[in-house]
Formats: structure tokens, C-alpha cells, sequence
């Protein structure tokens, strides 16, 4: 089974889990980022729930577990966690690639499992790299031969935005910005080259329309967060994501001045949406049993044996091109 962490009260341990009456929120992190990067809004929910952080294959708790190139195999061990631990209820959070995993493991959960969705800066429309913003590509070029302190110029300026006042991070908190710099340096050298090509083959191939379908179908309550000056993805896409998926208990929320990765900038409204969604949920009908799926079938194995393959030509197609402008 996975590594995991387990938040009570601020207090962490490792791999063990003792069953309270509190809700369980169930957090995973997105692209190339370990748990680490929560930068403490895990501790602060685990003031209010048990929360349960995990990690992706290769960085992080998971830093020894077998890279995985679909969403779909990395949802299958969430489930493991899921069950190993004998959860009876959870609310599922993700950001970013961990936003696609929790919503395909919402699809793979019975439905009186599930009590709600938190999905994070997502980008699930489009196949390949249509799912990058032009300005994404051009910094995943130059990433490959900057050094340290470039680099970190980079990844700071295409993913932190302003407060909500419109002030700069660097001036308003400049120690919470340099806490930032230090879990996205940490996580950089963690992940090889192959995990993260893994987690990018991963991210560029899925496609969501069945989980979407679920979602909607059974009405599974959820917050959708974006970023408004989010220049990683096209906001765009995530907003068609949300046109696919709304129903009566949905809401979308668009986090004023944010950037691609809100955390540094919006704690305090993260934690609120999330502990405001999860005291709303009371009233939550639970819908029959819902066994899980025994197999998966023929057509749904080509289907994602298609959608993995087109993210790998367009990842492939990418990289090559760069080397090639890099040798002009």
C-alpha cells in the first residue's frame, strides 16, 4: 500500500490511522509537487477534520513507488489507500494533476463513499499539449537548460499571481513566498526524469469525459476553483470543464488575481471554501450501494491505451521540436 500521512490536530504521523468521528479529507497534490507543498493548509484543516495526505508516484511519500503514465492507475491506488484504511466516508481534494485523480477516483468510489469534491486549478479539456498555454511551453523550453536561480525566476513567474488586494507576494510575505521556493526546490530534486515524464505522459493523455458523466449523473457535490490570472493552463478549459459537470450541488469559484498555483497567495480562502463545503454537506442524500468495477472492459482498456499514446507522440513531438530550435 502507499505511504501516507495523517493529520489530527496539527500533529502528523506516518502510515497510521485511528478511526474519530470527524470527516476525513483526503488531499493529493498536482504536477512534479509533493504533499510538503501544502504550505501548512493541511495542518490547518486537520484543526477541524482528519486529513489524509498522499502523494503521486515518484516524489514525495511515494518517491519509491513505480512511475505511472495513466490517471486511471493512479487512481486505482488512491483506491488501495481507501480501502486498506477502511474509510466510511471521504472528501476528495486535488490540484492540478491531483485534480484529475481525484475525479477519476471519484468515478471508481461507491457512491455512499464520496462526500464530496474540492478540484484545484484543473485542466481537463483538449488533448496533448493544447492543454499548456503558449506561455507554459515557452518556459518548459528554457527550464531545460537554466540553471537553479533562473529556473526558480521561472517557475515563479508563470505560477504565483498577486493577493487578492493586488499586491505582490514578495512584499506582502516574503518569508511565505521563500517557503514556497524551498518545497518546489526540494520537490525538483526529488523527481527524476522519469516520474516526471510519467506524470506529464499522464496528465497530456487523460480525458475525463467518463468521470465527468459520473459526476454529474449522481449529482456527487463538489467546489471548482480557478485562478483568474492562471498563466499555466487556459483558463478557458477548465471553465468548459465546469459547463460539463455543474448540477444543483456544484459551485465554481474563480480566485481573484491568483495565480496557476493559488496556495501562496490564498490560503485563507482555500481553507474557508473548504471547511464551509464540508459543514454544508450535512444534508447529503447517499445514494445505493454502488459496487466497484470487477474489470475494466475492452473498448475502455483501447480507449486509454489511445489517449496514453497521443499524450506520449505529443509530449515526444514537443520535446524534439525544442531540440531542435535549441540546435538553431
Amino acid at each position: 500500500m502507499y505511504n501516507f500521512q495523517h493529520l489530527r490536530d496539527g500533529r502528523v504521523s506516518l502510515n497510521r490511522f485511528v478511526p474519530s468521528d470527524r470527516e476525513i479529507i483526503l488531499m493529493i497534490r498536482g504536477l512534479s509537487r509533493s504533499s510538503h507543498s501544502w504550505l501548512g493548509l493541511d495542518e490547518a484543516l486537520s484543526r477541524h477534520f482528519d486529513v489524509i495526505c498522499l502523494d503521486l508516484p515518484g516524489i514525495g511519500l511515494s518517491k519509491n513507488e513505480a512511475p505511472l503514465y495513466r490517471v486511471q492507475d493512479m487512481a486505482l491506488k488512491i483506491l488501495e489507500v481507501i480501502r486498506a484504511l477502511r474509510l466510511p466516508r471521504v472528501y476528495l481534494v486535488g490540484m492540478n494533476l491531483g485534480a484529475m485523480v481525484v475525479l477519476e477516483t471519484a468515478h471508481l468510489l461507491p457512491l455512499e463513499l464520496i462526500r464530496g469534491l474540492v478540484l484545484m486549478a484543473p485542466s481537463h479539456s483538449g488533448i496533448g499539449w493544447r492543454r499548456l498555454t503558449r506561455e507554459t511551453l515557452k518556459v518548459f523550453r528554457q527550464s531545460l537548460k537554466a540553471d537553479p536561480e533562473t529556473l526558480m525566476q521561472l517557475n515563479r513567474d508563470l505560477q504565483i499571481g498577486k493577493l487578492e488586494d493586488g499586491r505582490e507576494l514578495s512584499e506582502a510575505d516574503p518569508d511565505r513566498l521563500h517557503a514556497w521556493e524551498d518545497t518546489i526546490l526540494k520537490d525538483i530534486r526529488e523527481l527524476g526524469p522519469k516520474e516526471r515524464y510519467a506524470q506529464m505522459t499522464a496528465a497530456l493523455s487523460y480525458t475525463s469525459r467518463q468521470a465527468l458523466n459520473h459526476v454529474r449523473a449522481y449529482q456527487i457535490p463538489f467546489k471548482f476553483i480557478l485562478s483568474s490570472d492562471d498563466r499555466m493552463i487556459p483558463i478557458e478549459h477548465a471553465r468548459s470543464v465546469y459547463d460539463a459537470l455543474k448540477h444543483p450541488q456544484s459551485a465554481i469559484i474563480e480566485l481573484q488575481k491568483a495565480g496557476h498555483d493559488p496556495l501562496p497567495t490564498h490560503a485563507d480562502q482555500l481553507e474557508d471554501i473548504i471547511l464551509q463545503f464540508v459543514r454544508e454537506q450535512s444534508t447529503y442524500r447517499v445514494y445505493p450501494v454502488q459496487m466497484l468495477p470487477q474489470h475494466v472492459s475492452a473498448r475502455r482498456q483501447l480507449q486509454n491505451r489511445v489517449y496514453t499514446s497521443v499524450g506520449l507522440f505529443s509530449l515526444s513531438v514537443l520535446i524534439f521540436s525544442w531540440m531542435l530550435r535549441g540546435k538553431k
